[in-house]
């Protein structure tokens, strides 16, 4: 995921979340390096080459396969880089 923005509050399934016994690891931002934050310099990047998404996306899955997809992106012999879940 490239960013997600929202205002306001995310509601959780926390019944869930505790039976299965998840762990949550949110991020605010990436980081700075300069005068634009990184995510800001990636966006435009990719705005002014999409192809080279065909390059770093080398696994995409579809939203029901999101434990495949996690999967893959935990194993390092998948030889995934980005690996991308679609609605």
């Amino acid at each position: 995921m490239l960013g997600s923005y929202w205002d306001g509050t995310v509601e959780m399934p926390g019944m869930a979340i505790g039976m299965k016994e998840l762990t949550l690891v949110p991020a605010v931002m990436y980081g700075r390096s300069g005068p634009s934050r990184d995510v800001d310099v990636a966006a435009t990047i990719l705005a002014q080459r999409p192809e080279l998404s065909d390059i770093i996306v080398t696994h995409r899955f579809p939203l029901d396969a999101a434990a495949e997809a996690f999967a893959v992106a935990a194993d390092r012999s998948a030889g995934a880089i980005k690996v991308v879940l679609e609605p």
